[in-house]
């Protein structure tokens, strides 16, 4: 019995990865800069919105982007890895996924332990990522990778901003 085209591309689709299954492969290869960032469509972004505040660019666009991210969070946390047993799914679809995940990792600069909370919201299509949105306590960042933890921010203007 000959196949379609129709039962080709149907076949495809079940053999794609969904969001979950994304997220999942994304957490166990932070690792791997490369291949994490494999798992991106060629247009995918990579978005930390709160990074802003911090006067760093908030959004990494394409794996070329998405991998120099990674390498330079494993520069400022060399054993940084996601705990498979401290992920939580809490809301999924075929193409939407959104988790709470945590990492506790050494920060390169002091030595201090950060134990981060992530948010992450990711957006699935064609099998791959198109869209992963994360945030997490930049106090946490701050306490772990400066000499004087927050204090060495300085004090606030007379705006605050978060984005």
């Amino acid at each position: 019995m000959s196949k379609t085209l129709a039962d080709i591309d149907s076949l495809k689709e079940m053999k794609m990865k969904n969001s979950k299954a994304l997220l999942v492969e994304y957490l166990a290869s932070i690792r791997d800069p490369e291949g994490a960032a494999s798992l991106f469509a060629d247009d995918g972004v990579f978005e930390l919105p709160f990074l802003a505040s911090l006067g760093v660019a908030p959004r990494y666009a394409g794996r070329g982007e998405i991998t120099e991210l990674l390498r330079q969070l494993l520069k400022l946390y060399p054993d940084f890895a996601f705990a498979p047993d401290e992920t939580r799914i809490l809301i999924e679809t075929p193409e939407k996924t959104f988790a709470e995940y945590v990492a506790h990792a050494r920060a390169a600069a002091t030595g201090r332990t950060a134990h981060h909370l992530f948010t992450g919201y990711l957006v699935a299509e064609a099998g791959e990522i198109k869209l992963l949105r994360e945030t997490f306590n930049l106090l946490t960042m701050a306490q772990a990778q400066l000499p004087n933890g927050v204090a060495d921010i300085g004090p606030p203007g007379d705006d605050v901003h978060s984005f």
